[in-house]
C-alpha cells in the first residue's frame, strides 16, 4: 500500500516533522511496528535502521531492504533489539495497545541521550467506527488525551502537526456515513482509482511538506516528536516554534 495517498503523505510528514524537531542523522533507529516495511526508506535517512512487529504475516510479506534487521515481537517485549536508539518511530501503534503510556515508557528506556520518539495516532474520538474496529484500534485520541499519555510516560512534546487536515471535511462525512450504515468501512483501506489517488496524494504530500515549517491544526491524525521530560537543548540547538 506504499502507493496509497495516505501513506505517501504520511511518509513526507514524518520526514518533515523529524527535521523540524532537529533529529539528526547518524544514530541507530528503531521502527517499532514496522509492518511490511514501507517506512524503511524514510527512517533509514536518520541512521542504521532496525524493525520489529507483532505480525508474522506482515514480516513474511514485507520489503525490508532498508533495514539492518527485523524481528518478531513476543510477550514482555521479547524480540526487541538492544538500545540505545537516537530515534524510535512508533507510527500508528499506540491505538492498538491497551497500555499505551506503558509502551511509551518502555520505548523511552531504549533512547540514547538526546533521543526522540516520533509517533502518530488517529485523532477525534467521535469518529470511532467500524473502520477502526477492522483496523484493530482500541481508541482514537484527542489532543488532551494524547497529552496525558505522553506526560504519563515521562515525555514531552517537542514538535507536532496534524495530518489529513485539508481532506478532513470529506473524511468526517465518510465516517458519519459509516457510523449510520450508509457507507462501507472497507473503502478506507482500498486504493482509489488512479486519478483520485493522484489528486489526494498531491494534497497529502503538500501537507507533509508544510509540516517542515509549521504545526498544522489537528486533522484525522496527529504526528508528534516527543523527548524525555528532562531533555535540555544542546548548544546551538533551537526549540522549534510550534503551535
Amino acid at each position: 500500500m506504499r502507493e496509497h495517498w495516505w501513506y505517501r503523505g504520511r511518509a513526507v510528514a514524518v520526514l518533515s516533522l523529524a527535521r523540524r524537531a532537529g533529529v539528526v542523522a547518524g544514530g541507530r533507529v528503531l521502527d517499532y511496528g514496522c509492518g511490511t516495511g514501507h517506512m524503511g526508506p524514510v527512517l533509514a535517512r536518520f541512521g542504521e535502521l532496525w524493525g520489529v512487529d507483532g505480525s508474522p504475516e506482515a514480516l513474511a510479506c514485507g520489503e525490508f531492504g532498508a533495514y539492518r534487521g527485523v524481528s518478531l515481537l513476543g510477550d514482555e517485549a521479547g524480540g526487541l533489539p538492544e538500545g540505545p536508539f537516537s530515534l524510535i518511530a512508533c507510527l500508528d501503534v499506540l491505538e492498538h495497545v491497551a497500555d499505551d503510556a506503558g509502551l511509551l515508557r518502555r520505548l523511552k528506556g531504549l533512547l540514547a541521550p538526546g533521543g526522540a520518539v516520533l509517533l502518530s495516532v488517529p485523532m477525534r474520538p467521535a469518529l470511532f467506527c467500524s473502520a477502526d474496529e477492522q483496523a484493530g484500534h482500541l481508541r482514537r485520541y484527542s489532543r488532551e488525551s494524547l497529552a496525558r499519555v505522553v506526560a504519563d510516560a515521562g515525555l514531552r512534546t517537542q514538535a507536532r502537526s496534524g495530518y489529513v487536515v485539508a481532506l478532513l471535511p470529506a473524511a468526517l462525512l465518510h465516517r458519519r456515513l459509516v457510523q449510520q450504515g450508509r457507507a462501507r468501512a472497507q473503502t478506507e483501506f482500498q486504493l482509489p482509482a488512479r486519478p483520485i489517488n493522484a489528486l489526494l496524494g498531491g494534497l497529502s504530500v503538500a501537507e507533509g511538506r508544510a509540516a517542515r515549517f509549521i504545526a498544522l491544526p489537528p486533522g484525522l491524525s496527529e504526528l508528534q516528536v516527543v523527548r524525555p521530560a528532562g531533555h535540555r537543548l544542546a548548544a546551538g540547538e533551537r526549540a522549534p516554534a510550534d503551535g
